[in-house]
């Protein structure tokens, strides 16, 4: 079954916003790429401000599945 074609007009009236507001906005790029060395520097910022005690490597945390998704 496919999804439901909702109206901007539901939308602003759902969200109390202006259906101008809807219509400029822009669409999500959704993707499944995965790029290590974008994660590696966010864990990277995460261990130099104290968010994270230890240095983690996004290798050892991607698992077979993300494999096919994986940005050489």
């Amino acid at each position: 079954m496919a999804a439901p074609i909702i109206e901007l007009k539901d939308l602003a009236k759902t969200f109390s916003v202006h259906v101008a507001f809807l219509k400029d906005m822009p669409l999500n790029r959704w993707r499944y790429e995965v790029d290590p060395a974008k994660r590696q520097g966010v864990a990277d910022m995460m261990h130099a401000s104290g968010e994270l005690q230890k240095q983690h490597k996004v290798g050892a945390y991607l698992s077979d599945v993300a494999a096919p998704y994986v940005v050489k």
